[in-house]
């Protein structure tokens, strides 16, 4: 038994490694994510069973209870505002680590009970990491919220003025929106180019990118498509026109 535990742990670790690895980088962050899950249950069975944990009940009703929510967060939360989420989401973490310190520090510290020093610097190091961390995102957290306003559309008359004029770009610089036509997100150009007389968008591909959300835009019967790298486009366009 000994033996597969060990195995357990180093596969989760090599999960975790593959995991982090592959989430730096859009196309790959879905199987990165997936990969660290599997890699975080391996760890957490075995760790049940390694340590003889015995109140199953309580554990698997915080884990109903975690992915219930885990889940609505998933459906519910709009994409403009992942960061917010990510934040507490991260504080959360901390949080956890905070109290299961805290926890542990009450249960060994005890009249003229000496901790081992191992022991005494894990449990000031997470004590120490979960609170800085709960802190931090949650201040991170707030500090975005308050800066998602809602913004004029007639805020400034440049901006007015571009309306009138064709715009090329990805879909990286829109937003989501919701509109009465639509239950589910739709995606806007931060400076309302879906109003423009004509629209160029430069993108490798019609594929929804890592948000794995449709662009409406990219249907509009206005719009035209260049597909190539948007750098490289772009220059051949201003190399032509020069040419002209």
């Amino acid at each position: 038994m000994a033996a597969l535990i060990e195995l357990a742990y180093l596969a989760a670790a090599i999960l975790f490694i593959i995991g982090l690895k592959r989430l730096a980088h859009p196309a790959t962050a879905r199987r990165g994510n997936v990969a660290s899950a599997v890699g975080m249950l391996i760890a957490i069975v075995a760790t049940l069973v390694d340590r003889q944990i015995l109140s199953f009940p309580l554990i698997l009703v915080g884990g109903v209870i975690g992915s219930a929510l885990g889940l609505w967060m998933a459906r519910a939360v709009k994409m403009t505002a992942m960061p917010q989420m990510v934040g507490i989401m991260n504080g959360f973490g901390g949080g956890a680590s905070l109290l299961v310190a805290a926890a542990e520090w009450h249960r060994l510290v005890q009249p003229d009970a000496v901790l081992e020093l191992n022991t005494a610097v894990s449990i000031y190091a997470s004590t120490l990491v979960g609170a800085v961390t709960f802190s931090g995102s949650m201040a991170t957290t707030s500090a975005r919220l308050s800066q998602c306003r809602p913004l004029n559309p007639n805020r400034h008359p440049v901006e007015r003025a571009r309306r009138r004029v064709p715009r090329g770009g990805v879909d990286h610089v829109v937003r989501a929106d919701q509109t009465p036509s639509s239950s589910s997100p739709t995606w806007r150009w931060i400076l309302d180019a879906d109003r423009a007389a004509n629209v160029i968008v430069m993108k490798r591909s019609m594929n929804p990118g890592f948000a794995g959300v449709e662009n409406e835009l990219f249907y509009n019967p206005k719009t035209a498509m260049l597909f190539g790298n948007a750098k490289d486009s772009l220059l051949r366009l201003i190399a032509e026109v020069k040419a002209v």
